[in-house]
């Protein structure tokens, strides 16, 4: 071992902790304030806290160009994993003026008693500049929070974008988790787990994951090891990530705007979906969680004899702070309500009907609009052939003798007719040019609507304000349905439990799982959100189901799947 190293870090964790016994207090040292007393002219890092860092979840990984809308909920959570309530949260998107995506209210929101900042997401596809770009590079969302000292939190990742007109749709998206939120300037490392997840939320074996420093050259943070790793059987492909020991510009440049991971995947339509995250960087030594947990769906969901419940099973893996499994560990799992959401789900023929309408109104509009192209056309043809007896009947007279005052006067009128009908030519032509913009428009309008794959149910809903008890519970293995139950974690860390909740709210209702955790004497928390999901062979039915309107009320703006396509041609 460098022992010359050894001793540069154990002092700057001893200044820390001289300084924090001083009321300096914890976390990031910024750049102004000074020793007292000294004499010394260097300046010494001022400390602010910086034990928070952020989560971010969406209730759709995906967004349709042709319109769409999803529930963003951004979690402030400490160094414990536990949400901090009543706290400003702000949301941006990334070149909004272009994408078309929007906040559907503030850009800044306050935390609930989960921590959890809820902000409702709204594509319209009328207002995209650059569809193909959109879909390639998805959105990115930065989430931030700023804490009494000043010290900025953020977080960013991307909700990737599908233009489902092509017929080509994602078949998997990535969740991105770390066991450091916070890693030191002066050198650090960090497990990154990028999990592949297929429309069901269950984990793929044997996909190819890749992971990209952003500016590796810049900030000379590396991975140990490869940048392309396959999933295991959960899922899950885990990295390293090295930050050396970075002083002068570099530092500053890491402490100001972090460390930004990008995975990505690409499936067997060869559709590439993207994921990123954000890791802080800190001038000083601050504290760590003790562990984490992850948490897995089956994506496999059952009824129960009656019908009127659904079941998916799910597992959680318990590691310490260097990502060791912790086994025989015991874990309580409590719920929180979270988001409930009113509205209807649209059947697949009712759709169908109204689309034949709107494409009915498409047909027309191009049917007029190629009467007016084939109008000016005609017209066009009548000015040309003036245009050519015209210039006959000026050749003519040139011909007899341009020098009598006749000709004279006969040739001035002619040219300019000749210059008036030419005028009229290159409007005509321009007329002409829009009318046929417009049937092409049209007619890639109608092949759109026409080829749109419309779902055998499409969820018409809006989120509301609710406290409604929660329809949802664990399963003990005696079949009893409970609110909380403890588990305890086996030789790997892991350990297997049911959610079950009423098929009625299935689609409706979200809900926060809780794992709480004491790991060497210290608590822990970890949170999922966790969408009551619905059976396939039900949401593909014909026949009505429980779910079909939702138990909060059906009060919510229906809003076409293709509306995009409509508005464009207003």
């Amino acid at each position: 071992m460098d022992t010359r190293k050894f001793t540069g870090k154990l002092s700057a964790i001893a200044i820390s902790i001289l300084l924090a016994s001083c009321g300096g207090g914890d976390g990031y040292y910024g750049k102004s304030g000074s020793p007292a007393g000294d004499g010394d002219t260097t300046t010494t890092p001022k400390p602010v806290a910086t034990n928070y860092h952020i989560v971010m979840n969406s209730s759709k990984p995906t967004l349709n160009v042709i319109g769409d809308k999803a529930t963003l909920t951004v979690k402030l959570v400490d160094v414990n994993g536990g949400g901090v309530s009543a706290q400003n949260v702000s949301l941006a998107i990334e070149d909004t003026q272009n994408n078309g995506i929007t906040i559907a209210g503030t850009s800044t929101s306050v935390t609930d008693e989960l921590g959890n900042a809820v902000f409702n997401l709204e594509l319209n596809g009328a207002n995209i500049k650059n569809i193909d770009d959109l879909v390639a590079k998805g959105v990115r969302l930065t989430a931030q929070f700023v804490d009494t000292s000043e010290k900025i939190t953020s977080q960013t990742m991307l909700l990737n974008v599908s233009n489902s007109v092509s017929g080509v749709e994602a078949l998997l998206h990535l969740n991105l988790s770390t066991n450091k939120p916070t890693l030191v300037v002066t050198g650090d490392s960090a497990l990154i787990t990028v999990k592949a997840v297929d429309e069901n939320g269950g984990g793929v074996s044997g996909q190819s994951i890749s992971l990209a420093v952003l500016d590796t050259k810049t900030n000379l943070v590396t991975i140990s090891g490869a940048s392309v790793i396959t999933t295991n059987d959960e899922g899950n492909a885990t990295f390293t990530i090295v930050l050396p020991s970075s002083s002068g510009s570099v530092a500053d440049n890491l402490i100001k705007n972090g460390i930004t991971l990008n995975a990505s995947i690409k499936d067997s339509n060869g559709v590439t979906t993207l994921q990123s995250t954000k890791l802080n960087v800190t001038s000083a030594v601050v504290t760590q969680p003790v562990g984490n947990i992850t948490f897995g769906r089956s994506g496999v969901i059952s009824k129960n004899p009656a019908e009127t419940y659904y079941t998916e099973s799910l597992s959680a893996h318990i590691v310490d702070i260097d990502g060791k499994p912790i086994a025989n560990q015991t874990v309580t799992m409590s719920i929180d309500f979270l988001q409930a959401y009113e509205g209807v789900f649209k059947l697949k023929q009712e759709l169908d009907n109204i689309r034949q309408n709107d494409v009915l109104t498409l047909k027309t509009k191009s049917a007029q609009a190629s009467a007016k192209l084939q109008q000016a056309n005609s017209e066009l043809a009548d000015l040309q052939s003036q245009l050519a007896d015209s210039k006959s009947e000026l050749d003519k007279q040139k011909a007899i003798d341009p020098a009598t005052a006749d000709s004279k006067a006969a040739i001035i009128t002619l040219n300019n007719l000749i210059a008036d009908l030419n005028g009229k030519i290159s409007v005509k032509k321009s007329e002409i040019n829009a009318f046929q913009a417009t049937v092409t428009a049209l007619q890639a309008g109608v092949d759109a609507l026409t080829g749109l794959v419309i779902a055998p149910r499409t969820p018409v809903k809006c989120a509301i304000a609710a406290t409604k008890p929660i329809a949802t519970g664990f399963v003990s293995p005696d079949g009893t349905i409970t609110p909380t139950f403890t588990y305890t974690s086996d030789s790997t860390g892991k350990f297997d439990f049911k959610v079950n909740y009423l098929r009625s709210y299935a689609g409706w209702q979200s809900v926060q799982l809780n794992a709480d955790v004491k790991v060497s004497g210290s608590s822990l928390r970890s949170s999922m959100n966790y969408g009551l999901g619905i059976m396939k062979v039900d949401s593909d039915s014909d026949a009505g189901q429980p779910f079909d309107a939702s138990p909060y009320g059906t009060n919510c703006p229906f809003v076409k799947p293709w509306q995009g396509i409509m508005d464009a041609f207003k």
